[in-house]
């Protein structure tokens, strides 16, 4: 993926947020088109999912301290938060 895709799914992600009210932990599902790379969002879950090991997995910070963040509108700043690995899933 992209730089430019990921700030895209950053962004959108971000905008679904404020369009749901969504606080918390949440996830959203997209699809990347292969032919334009444009990203379409398919579900919006406002729970954790089977998604939430793999985050825990490559994020510097705890989930759990996260949600109680959220929960007080205390979330660190973005540039705090840091993704080290991949992590996959497969059914």
């Amino acid at each position: 993926m992209s730089e430019a895709q990921e700030r895209e799914l950053k962004r959108l992600s971000a905008a679904i947020s404020r369009l749901f009210k969504c606080r918390g932990y949440f996830g959203v599902d997209f699809v990347l088109c292969e032919e334009d790379g444009k990203a379409y969002a398919v579900d919006v879950n406002p729970r954790a999912t089977t998604s939430i090991a793999c985050v825990a997995s490559v994020l510097n910070f705890e989930i759990a301290a996260l949600i109680l963040l959220a929960a007080n509108n205390e979330l660190p700043a973005e540039e705090e938060l840091q993704v080290s690995g991949r992590c996959s899933v497969r059914f």
